[in-house]
């Protein structure tokens, strides 16, 4: 998925949501860093993508949080 849609898929989502999606994210990276580190996974992309969609999705909600 490109960024942008990506961005505009977070922002239509409410805090409760995004909420989810961020522990989820985090869950992914978890395992994801796991998995590499146990020679499991060979993309190691992953990580960095997972990352940074996550660093998104918190400022997202930053933002909705303080509005």
């Amino acid at each position: 998925m490109k960024t942008v849609e990506e961005i505009k898929k977070y922002r239509e989502m409410n805090v409760e949501q995004l909420q989810a999606l961020i522990l989820e994210m985090k869950k992914e990276l978890a395992m994801s860093t796991l998995k590499i580190k146990a020679g499991k996974l060979s993309n190691s992309a992953i990580i960095s993508k997972t990352r940074k969609n996550l660093a998104r999705a918190l400022t997202i909600l930053s933002q909705k949080e303080t509005e």
